[in-house]
């Protein structure tokens, strides 16, 4: 108990406590009266909870209208799941974003507190409150009806619980490590992907070590998948994990694209062929298909001038500063196609100059500060992935969590996409900063 309570009771704890706990509760009282808790996502993810709750299914969309095949598929399981355990609708959002919240200050708390253990904890709280201050979507996914604060948490323990399995060896790290990952990728079709990069460094620790029988592990995530698969395939006749996939792909990669590449009109005529297949089409595999085939036939068009597209996307993943988070919770969703992605999509970076016109000096000097602070952050990360001191397996892991997610995001690339990695890069910050103060020593 005296362990427990010097562990909790520390002076920069209670500090970086006070700061969370002040912060997130001025934030649910703002949203209690601005009600900013919804984007177009979070409609989905209600409509997919009601008709698991009337229906047995996970289709997002309104069973009463024309049905949309891709509906069956776009949204996994876990966070409609939540949001039935809790209550959540759009009339009473309240109690869901009041347990994310708490589940938030939680996890932020206990990862302070584990990275203090490592650090040096005034190292540690001083890195943490400028990352946790100068990242804005950090305080505001929790009061938004989304997955990405429950994927955060989730991710990042499962990313630790590897780590774990490093310093330790032991087997139980590693089926903890693997069944979070399994519940991630139940919250968002993406961390099936990271699942598949993040085993590479873990089969070579496990030959390493010569406990090959922990390689059967591996399979948790892949029975998560597998199990809701089938379940599409019941209601589809599609072995299609999320349709989210193909629909980014050609709504964003492909369609954005060509706004930039060969003008509004081409790509409008692009969005309504595709829009005419899926409303002709009855299963979601056939639009699906369609969807990657015609993306791919107008990217190979210009396969160059595309990859440069992509990478622009790829870098504003790190250097996003949250103005779609900071537009949305003060002002609501915006309509789609009405923000900075679809003018930079088109004009580029003199898209993000024309924005700046628009600003008065104070936000130009906060936003100024917020892409000079992630550019920090990320070339911390950079630094962390080859030079850092922890074992190569943990960098490794750090670099394919991030990278992972980053390339998957491609040219949407934003802090909200960021999010679900934000720990990891604070414990590369951390990491390096101690290094850095050692070596001036």
């Amino acid at each position: 108990m005296k362990l427990l309570k010097k562990e909790f009771s520390s002076i920069y704890f209670l500090l970086f406590l006070g700061v969370l706990i002040t912060t997130q509760a001025l934030i649910f009282l703002y949203q209690t009266q601005a009600k900013h808790f919804f984007t177009a996502d979070s409609y989905e993810y209600l409509k997919s909870s009601e008709n698991f709750k009337t229906d047995r299914t996970f289709y997002c969309g309104d069973l009463d209208s024309k049905r949309d095949p891709l509906l069956y598929t776009k949204r996994t399981p876990g966070y409609p799941l939540f949001l039935a355990m809790s209550g959540a609708s759009v009339s009473n959002p309240l109690f869901a974003v009041l347990i994310q919240t708490i589940l938030f200050i939680v996890f932020s708390a206990l990862f302070y507190r584990l990275m203090s253990r490592q650090y040096n904890e005034r190292i540690v709280f001083f890195v943490f409150l400028a990352f946790y201050l100068l990242s804005p979507s950090v305080w505001i996914y929790p009061s938004l009806i989304m997955t990405e604060a429950l994927f955060q948490i989730i991710l990042s323990v499962s990313f630790l619980l590897t780590v774990s399995f490093f310093k330790t060896q032991k087997g139980i790290f590693l089926f903890l490590s693997m069944t979070a990952m399994a519940l991630s990728i139940l919250l968002k079709p993406v961390a099936l992907f990271v699942a598949v990069l993040s085993l590479a460094p873990l089969l070579f620790y496990l030959f390493r070590i010569k406990k090959r029988i922990l390689i059967l592990l591996f399979a948790i995530p892949f029975i998560a998948s597998s199990g809701h698969t089938l379940l599409n395939h019941s209601q589809t006749k599609s072995l299609s994990y999320s349709s989210i996939m193909q629909i980014n792909i050609m709504r964003y990669d492909a369609y954005m694209f060509l706004k930039g590449s060969r003008g509004e009109a081409y790509a409008d005529s692009f969005l309504q062929k595709c829009h005419a297949f899926r409303d002709s089409s009855e299963y979601s595999a056939d639009v699906e298909q369609y969807y990657m085939k015609e993306s791919l036939r107008e990217i190979k068009k210009n396969p160059m001038k595309f990859i440069l597209f992509y990478a622009k996307g790829s870098i504003n993943f790190f250097l996003d500063f949250g103005r779609y988070d900071i537009r949305m919770f003060f002002l609501g969703d915006a309509p789609e196609g009405s923000g900075l992605l679809t003018a930079f999509s088109k004009n580029g970076y003199s898209a993000i100059l024309d924005f700046l016109k628009r600003r008065s000096p104070a936000e130009i000097l906060s936003i100024t500060v917020f892409i000079i602070f992630n550019a920090a952050a990320a070339v911390s990360l950079f630094l962390y992935i080859f030079f850092g001191k922890d074992c190569l397996y943990t960098r490794i892991s750090v670099a394919l969590f991030v990278f992972g997610i980053a390339f998957a995001t491609g040219p949407i690339g934003a802090s909200r996409f960021r999010h679900p990695v934000f720990p990891l890069i604070l414990y590369a910050a951390v990491s390096n900063a101690e290094a850095t103060m050692k070596k001036k020593k």
